[in-house]
């Protein structure tokens, strides 16, 4: 489940202080895994869609999770949903069993995170 934004600070800091983290590419992100993704993006989202705008650090945490949940699909952690995060998007909505409607909210990051706790384990 979601964590509100006030614990955002601290969970970044205790995940940053338990992992060695370094700053790197989209690629460096699938490799570290999903701890990666929550400790550099966080781990609040609202509803995310094609074109939206002052998101950044959520569209990066979409997009590093989609690479987690598939790497192949290999996304630019860039924070722009743009039509490659669309595709990958509609790609996990369809898998998941989901509308297929290219929006992220409660229920595909419900799915997603679901997905990626589970290739955790």
């Amino acid at each position: 489940m979601r964590k509100p934004l006030v614990a955002l600070g601290t969970t970044a800091l205790l995940l940053a202080s338990s992992l060695t983290l370094t700053l790197g590419s989209a690629s460096d992100a699938a490799a570290d895994g999903r701890a990666y993704c929550k400790a550099m993006f966080g781990s609040y989202e609202p509803l995310l869609y094609q074109g939206i705008q002052g998101y950044t650090l959520e569209v990066q945490e979409l997009q590093c999770e989609l690479n987690y949940w598939k790497p192949s699909l290999n996304l630019a952690v860039d924070g722009k949903f743009g039509p490659a995060t669309l595709a990958a998007v509609v790609t996990f909505q369809k898998f998941a069993g989901l509308e297929p409607d290219g929006k992220v909210g409660w229920y595909t990051w419900t799915k997603l995170d679901a997905w990626c706790n589970y290739l955790e384990t």
